[in-house]
């Protein structure tokens, strides 16, 4: 549980140790989930909001996630701080199940669209009901996704 506690702390999670004192207060969120269940949605907000204090950024399948990740990683700041490190989203949290893109393919051309763009790829984390061998195999080999949940 302390594993999966520290994947939600900005402090732990989302910042290299030589830069945690560039926060700023901007509204902007480093922190996006994705599911098409709106009791996931809504509890995985609560939690990451009361465990990190931020307000994640939401989508409800995995081509909002791919556009909203791209959009946020392409449009200006809305932070005065150069250096802050909420301008683009640095860790999901991706269901694996959901219409119109799923959390594989989403995950892998979110993934390639950060490489592509010499951006730090950010931390996705698989969420799912079903853990087999395989599902887990992929995430983590195939899609390079670093935790899977459940």
């Amino acid at each position: 549980l302390e594993d999966q506690r520290a994947a939600i702390l900005p402090q732990r999670a989302l910042m290299p140790e030589e830069r945690k004192g560039e926060v700023c207060a901007c509204e902007e969120s480093p922190i996006l989930i994705v599911d098409d269940n709106d009791f996931n949605l809504a509890t995985l907000q609560m939690l990451v909001k009361q465990e990190s204090l931020i307000e994640p950024d939401q989508a409800r399948d995995g081509l909002e996630a791919l556009n909203l990740f791209k959009e946020k990683a392409q449009r200006a700041p809305h932070c005065s701080e150069a250096r802050c490190l909420k301008l683009r989203h640095r860790l999901v949290f991706m269901d694996l199940n959901m219409p119109e893109k799923d959390g594989f393919d989403s995950a892998r051309e979110i993934l390639a669209f950060a490489r592509a763009n010499s951006l730090e790829p950010p931390k996705i984390i698989a969420l799912t009901a079903f853990v087999g061998s395989d599902t887990v195999r992929r995430c983590l080999s195939e899609v390079g996704m670093v935790e899977v949940l459940n």
